[in-house]
C-alpha cells in the first residue's frame, strides 16, 4: 500500500495539480481534519481558489481532496481517481486517526506526569511552610520553656500545656494535609479567620490587619496563607530582637490580593533568598503574582506580596 506522500504525488501527477492535498476526518465525533502526517488541518473556506472533493468508501467520507478549482471542469477524471483510491485512502484515514490518538495519549500522559509533579511540589511546599515550620517553632519554644521551668515551675508547667495544644494543632495540620484539605480553618472560613488563628497562637506579638475579605479561589487563599505563615516563621527564626510583627492582607483596587509582613527586628544587610523565599515566589508566580523582600539593618524586614485575584464572594 503506498504511503500518503506517494499517493499525494500520484494525484498531483494524474490531475496535473502539484498543489493537491489529502485530508482525513479526525473521527470520534470530531469535526476536524488531519493531514497525511496526522496533524490538524483546516479545509479551505468558500470563495477561495481551492476546492474540496469528498472521497467515499461504502457511503462514508474517508478523505477529502483539496485541489485547484480548475479540476472541477473535469469532474469525471476527479471522480474516477477518487473512486480508485477510496480503499487506500480509507486505510490511510485509519492510520492517521490511530497516529493522532497515540499522540494525544502521549500528550495526556505528559500532562498527568506534569500534574503529579506539580502536586508533589505543592505538598512539599505545604509541608515546609506549614507543619514543618510549626514544628520548628515548637522546638524553639520548648527550649525557651526549659528555662522557664527552671526559674518558675508553675509557670513552666502552664507554658508546656500551651505547647501541648500547639503540638495537637500541628498534628491536625498533618492529618488535614494527608487528606488534601489544608488547613481546615482556611478551607471553612477563609483567610481572615485563618490568619487570625495564626496570630493568636504566635509567641511574638502580631498586629493583624485583615478585614473580612470574602472568599477567593482555594489555590489563591492557600498561596497567600502559606506566604504569610512562611514570613512569620522567618521572623521567629531570623529576626533578632524582633518584638512585634505587623501583618496586613487586603484586596487591591485592580482585582489583586495584597499582603504585607513587617517586623521590627535587627534587619539583615545583603539579604539572600533562601528556600522559604523561593517557595513564596513559586507560589505567587503560579498565579501571575510576585513577592518583594527588603531588609534594613536597625529597622527590620518587610515582605510584600501580590497575586491577581477576584473574590468569589463578598464578606
Amino acid at each position: 500500500m503506498p504511503d500518503p506522500a506517494t499517493l499525494q504525488r500520484a494525484f498531483a501527477d494524474a490531475f496535473k495539480d502539484p498543489s493537491i492535498e489529502i485530508a482525513f476526518p479526525a473521527g470520534d465525533g470530531d469535526d476536524g481534519w488531519l493531514d497525511s502526517r496526522a496533524q490538524p488541518v483546516s479545509l479551505p473556506m468558500p470563495g477561495t481558489a481551492r476546492r474540496v472533493t469528498d472521497v467515499h468508501n461504502h457511503g462514508a467520507v474517508v478523505a477529502a481532496l483539496i485541489h485547484d478549482e480548475g479540476l472541477l471542469r473535469r469532474p469525471e477524471l476527479l471522480e474516477a481517481g477518487a473512486s480508485m483510491a477510496a480503499v487506500v485512502l480509507d486505510n490511510q484515514r485509519l492510520a492517521a486517526q490511530s497516529e493522532a490518538s497515540i499522540r494525544e495519549l502521549l500528550l495526556s500522559r505528559a500532562r498527568i506526569a506534569s500534574s503529579a509533579e506539580s502536586e508533589r511540589r505543592r505538598i512539599e511546599r505545604d509541608l515546609h511552610d506549614g507543619a514543618q515550620q510549626r514544628l520548628v517553632a515548637l522546638r524553639i519554644e520548648l527550649e525557651l520553656a526549659e528555662d522557664v521551668v527552671r526559674q518558675d515551675a508553675e509557670r513552666g508547667v502552664a507554658r508546656l500545656r500551651e505547647l501541648e495544644q500547639e503540638l495537637d494543632e500541628a498534628l491536625e495540620d498533618l492529618r488535614s494535609l494527608a487528606h488534601g484539605v489544608y488547613p481546615p480553618l482556611l478551607a471553612d472560613r477563609g483567610l481572615s479567620d485563618a490568619l487570625r488563628s495564626v496570630a493568636m497562637g504566635s509567641s511574638i506579638r502580631v498586629d493583624l490587619d485583615a478585614p473580612r475579605l470574602g472568599r477567593y479561589a482555594p489555590e489563591v487563599e492557600s498561596a497567600v496563607y502559606f506566604c504569610v505563615l512562611e514570613a512569620l516563621q522567618n521572623v521567629l527564626k531570623h529576626a533578632a530582637g524582633a518584638r512585634r510583627v505587623r501583618v496586613r492582607v487586603a484586596a487591591g483596587p485592580l482585582g489583586a490580593l495584597h499582603f504585607s509582613v513587617r517586623d521590627d527586628g535587627a534587619g539583615i544587610a545583603g539579604l539572600r533568598p533562601g528556600a522559604g523565599i523561593t517557595n513564596m515566589q513559586d507560589r505567587l508566580a503560579a498565579f501571575g503574582g510576585d513577592v518583594a523582600i527588603t531588609s534594613t539593618p536597625g529597622v527590620g524586614t518587610h515582605v510584600r506580596g501580590r497575586v491577581p485575584a477576584s473574590p468569589l464572594s463578598v464578606a
